[in-house]
């Protein structure tokens, strides 16, 4: 039988407690930022007909993901989830905008972004979340 004793393990546990509001924060922030780029790409990429496509493109906070719109989410635990939306009653088009019809060919907008902007917001939010954590362990 081997035995380990952890010498400071109160100390630590302390600071996973004082962790979890600040990597949250840290969360947040970085879905935020995420989500304000996907919307700027998404409306600069989105084909201009009369503009209400580009004006329908949005992001919220979310706790589900539900709705007949082109949407992209990131979920998350305790309200940190973010969804993109596109289209909606003014802008029904987005998905025939998205994927196209036996008319007229697909003009992609959304997914693109989704797939340009994944990697650097993935990068993005572990670099928050290791500052977070190195700001409230002292490390």
């Amino acid at each position: 039988m081997i035995r380990a004793r952890v010498h400071g393990l109160d100390r630590l546990k302390r600071k996973v407690r004082r962790m979890n509001p600040v990597v949250k924060t840290a969360v947040r922030e970085s879905l935020v930022i995420w989500a304000g780029e996907f919307v700027d790409m998404a409306q600069r990429l989105a084909p201009f007909l009369d503009g209400d496509l580009e004006q329908s493109i949005s992001w919220e906070f979310t706790t589900s993901s539900s709705g007949a719109e082109t949407r992209g989410s990131i979920k998350g635990d305790e309200g940190l989830s973010v969804t993109v939306s596109a289209g909606g009653r003014d802008a029904f088009h987005a998905p025939f905008q998205e994927f196209g019809t036996v008319e007229s060919p697909a003009q992609p907008f959304f997914f693109p972004t989704h797939r340009a902007l994944r990697r650097r917001g993935r990068a993005r939010m572990s670099r928050n979340i290791s500052k977070a954590i190195k700001r409230t362990t002292g490390a």
